[in-house]
């Protein structure tokens, strides 16, 4: 198996969901607040074998580089402190404090995606200027990767090759007064939607970023994703709620579950709602459930808090 595939197969192994733990046998490291919707991490100690269930193959957490006991408790600290630390700029903070234990790097920045989606605003960082949010919208050549609305972690030489790069304007603008030559990128995003970007740096005179540092942003990107949605999706909720259409729109709901949610916040009991629906009542728990799981709620309290009524 090549290194890639190995790389592959952690990324699989380390975030899975609920029901493929316990498919596969596998324990989730305890002591994490679950909430609906919110990525499992499963411990894995250096040298500990793994087995994705159903799939035939089998490799060794080892065959990378060799990860210690700390390293894994690490990035367990860090997950921990992802869910439970209130205080939403002190989390970031954290994180990127915590990050330079596992990966090394010079300088770091944490930006959040403004509030229409494009723009990048109210950055953390770690030896570095934080005004440099004009420069990534104005000059970045990645910036189409990092409005895509998906999750990527990718190295700038991955995109586009280093005898290039130092041409751009961006590296001649950004880098070269940083003293800056490599760059580490973890684009976070959910349901579509462009949440924020992590960016890690190195001076001229190291090496690139290896396929280990991406393994470990991979492990953590989820999780960071999810506490960075969550948080949105509540300031959203303090400044105004949405319409059925754009809460289907946003979180992927399905024509039937659309239907329901509008039942729902017509104020419809369930026997009101299998009648109108033409479905059991099974049928609807199952609906309703899949409903609470892609908004993040847990009652029809907090959909009514999220979604009017009237579009």
């Amino acid at each position: 198996m090549c290194e890639i595939c190995r790389l592959q197969f952690f990324f699989n192994a380390a975030i899975i969901n609920q029901k493929d733990a316990r498919r596969s046998g596998a324990q989730a490291e305890g002591g994490f607040p679950r909430e609906r919707g919110a990525p499992v991490f499963i411990f894995l100690e250096a040298g500990a074998s793994c087995r994705k269930a159903g799939k035939g193959w089998h490799t060794e957490v080892g065959t990378m580089r060799a990860f210690e006991t700390n390293d894994w408790l690490l990035l367990n600290s860090m997950i921990y402190r992802i869910y439970t630390t209130e205080d939403f700029e002190a989390m970031r903070q954290q994180f990127l404090e915590q990050l330079k234990m596992v990966i090394d790097f010079d300088s770091a920045d944490f930006y959040l995606a403004s509030q229409e989606g494009e723009g990048l605003c109210d950055p953390v960082t770690i030896n570095c200027d934080p005004g440099l949010s004009a420069a990534y919208d104005e000059l970045d050549y990645s910036r189409g990767i990092m409005y895509s609305g998906k999750t990527l972690i990718y190295r700038e030489t991955d995109i586009i090759s280093d005898e290039a790069r130092v041409q751009t304007e961006y590296y001649q603008k950004v880098y070269r007064p940083n003293n800056w030559h490599f760059a580490l990128q973890m684009v976070l995003a959910r349901n579509k939607r462009f949440l924020g970007v992590v960016s890690l740096y190195r001076t001229i005179g190291k090496q690139d970023f290896q396929y280990e540092d991406i393994f470990v942003l991979d492990i953590l990107k989820e999780h960071l994703a999810w506490r960075l949605s969550r948080s949105r999706n509540r300031d959203e909720q303090a400044g105004g709620k949405l319409s059925v259409s754009q809460a289907a729109e946003r979180y992927e709901l399905t024509r039937r579950e659309t239907a329901i949610l509008k039942l729902l916040l017509e104020g419809k009991d369930s026997a009101g709602i299998c009648e109108e629906a033409s479905i059991s009542p099974n049928t609807l728990k199952k609906h309703i459930s899949s409903i609470h799981h892609k908004m993040g709620t847990r009652s029809r309290v907090q959909l009514f808090k999220m979604v009017r009524e009237m579009e």
